[in-house]
């Protein structure tokens, strides 16, 4: 679904970003996760997303035991032209793309750190 006109300046879009991590049977590790969001207030102010994941060992084995899994995945959909043109909700372009991570067994150390950033560059 496209966004609401707001301008006539700004082309309809649609951003889907998320991320995601799981933790099975995790034993003998320090974990740390960190997110951070920002939802668009208005045309001129670019939404944006970062997630960051580090799993490292408590100090009482020399490994971190157990399945770390995380996803990353977005979906962009974007039109053309502005809200007064026949093509402004029609969709032009479409960017999609999906990133994950599974570490088993004895995890010395994993980090994964995502980031993402929308918005109208003029």
């Amino acid at each position: 679904m496209f966004a609401d006109p707001i301008r006539n300046l700004v082309p309809a879009f649609c951003n889907v970003v998320e991320a995601e991590s799981n933790l099975i049977n995790v034993h003998h590790a320090k974990i740390s996760t960190k997110g951070e969001i920002r939802s668009a207030g208005g045309y001129s102010t670019p939404a944006g997303m970062r997630y960051q994941i580090a799993v490292t060992p408590d100090g009482r084995s020399s490994y971190a035991e157990g399945t770390v899994r995380t996803t990353f995945a977005g979906s962009i959909m974007e039109a053309r032209g502005t809200n007064t043109s026949i093509d402004y909700n029609r969709t032009a372009a479409t960017n999609s793309w999906k990133d994950q991570t599974q570490a088993s067994g004895g995890i010395r150390i994993l980090q994964k750190v995502f980031g993402y950033g929308s918005g109208l560059r003029i």
